[in-house]
């Protein structure tokens, strides 16, 4: 062990963006001393500079970090030198691995597991997705219903970030309520809106009304997108409103990446009408298609007046 604190390496073995936030704040929450003591390499990198990085002592912190992203090359290229190298590591740093696929069992990995730690960065699978969407939802203050988390993980996939992203739009969806139904994720998942849906978002928030109405011809393809589309907008709004999205009428809509991009890179801005305006109307179209009003002409409605229509 490098010390009796650190572990001599860790391996994040797995491409689920997610898992490996949660195991980079695992590994920085055991660092102690100055960003500047934490080095971060690609995976092209020589092995002579990983290996000079891990030599060098630092001055301002008493370990020292060296990460190589990206580094399935990096290992499967330099496997004997890892391997004679945490045979006598150094004692004043910790080498980081980010790899898509690292093999426990192999002679590396083994040694790996003796004088640091594999860290599973995977997206998990069936029925621990469905715990993991419950456990997002419960740590909000909310219920996830059993149907719910079905139907939420059928829209999103094995995507932890875009799935606790989902949760999250629930939460702020369903207000004071305190369960999550299906038809509360019905009518606001929107992680997995295609391009035009967006395109369709960004055309109402710079008032271009015909591409508008054109982009929601597109979009409406089936029964139940109409749902998904005034979800997204309520939802965009509530949390404006929540100061969830920085000053509200500002930006542009995007797609959400991650569970960042709960406070910085979602959608900024809905159009030009007062902020009450725009609430009434989102309310009252959503009642209207709920209770059976023609689609087409209720939503091609709805974004004319978004666009700056009376």
């Amino acid at each position: 062990m490098a010390g009796a604190t650190h572990p001599v390496i860790y391996v994040l073995n797995g491409a689920d963006a997610y898992m490996r936030r949660q195991a980079r704040q695992k590994v920085l929450g055991t660092f102690e001393g100055d960003s500047s003591a934490i080095v971060s390499l690609e995976g092209d990198v020589d092995l002579s500079t990983v290996m000079d990085e891990l030599r060098t002592a630092s001055f301002l912190a008493p370990h020292r970090l060296v990460i190589v992203e990206n580094a399935d090359k990096f290992v499967t290229s330099h496997r004997d030198a890892l391997e004679r190298y945490l045979e006598a590591p150094s004692s004043s740093a910790t080498l980081v691995l980010v790899v898509e696929t690292f093999l426990p069992a192999s002679r590396l990995g083994k040694k790996a597991s003796e004088v640091g730690e594999i860290i599973p960065c995977s997206a998990p699978k069936g029925g621990e997705l469905l715990t993991c969407a419950v456990r997002f939802a419960h740590e909000r203050g909310k219920k996830l219903l059993p149907a719910s988390a079905k139907l939420l993980v059928d829209y999103v996939g094995a995507d932890l970030g875009k799935l606790e992203n989902e949760v999250e739009k629930l939460c702020l969806y369903i207000g004071v309520a305190g369960e999550i139904t299906p038809q509360d994720v019905q009518a606001a998942s929107v992680a997995t809106a295609g391009p035009g849906e967006w395109d369709l978002m960004n055309a109402i928030r710079d008032g271009r009304a015909a591409e508008a109405l054109d982009l929601l011809a597109k979009t409406l393809t089936r029964r139940g997108e109409e749902f998904r589309l005034m979800g997204g907008l309520i939802w965009e709004y509530r949390r404006q409103l929540a100061g969830k999205a920085g000053p509200p009428f500002g930006g542009k809509f995007s797609r959400p990446s991650g569970p960042a991009s709960t406070t910085s890179t979602a959608t900024k801005r809905l159009p030009r009408l007062a902020p009450k305006q725009v609430l009434r109307l989102l309310l009252q179209t959503d009642l209207a298609l709920k209770s059976g009003a023609d689609t087409d002409l209720t939503m091609q409605t709805l974004v004319l007046r978004l666009c700056g229509g009376k």
